[in-house]
């Protein structure tokens, strides 16, 4: 378990709107911002800051497609379809984020968010 300061509290719950702002804005999911922020700027491990980030999105994609489903936006064969295809996936990735724990690999990905900066 992983205490915060009050700083870190606001700082994440700011990130948080920012990242929310922006993928209400564009339709993207956020966590390719969220993941890599939680690490290099709050120095949280890859690993918690994944699993804490999909717990998110969880709750935010199920009111995001409240909100579509309200206004027809929603294809459910398509849905389907998609999930079918990414299942996979994300086995595959969820296994060689645990190959590459060490951190070595995700050292590259730091490097090139922090470019962007």
């Amino acid at each position: 378990m992983i205490d915060f300061s009050l700083a870190q509290t606001i700082g994440i719950v700011l990130l948080g709107l920012i990242i929310g702002f922006l993928s209400g804005l564009f339709g993207v999911g956020g966590g390719f911002l969220m993941t890599p922020a939680l690490k290099i700027i709050f120095g949280i491990p890859y690993n918690i800051a994944i699993g804490s980030d999909i717990a998110a999105i969880t709750f935010t994609s199920m009111y995001g497609m409240y909100k579509h489903y309200k206004l027809s936006h929603i294809n459910f064969t398509l849905g389907f379809i998609i999930l079918g295809s990414m299942i996979p996936g994300v086995e595959v990735g969820a296994r060689i984020l645990g190959i590459l724990k060490n951190g070595s690999t995700m050292l590259i990905t730091e490097n090139k968010y922090r470019a962007l900066i």
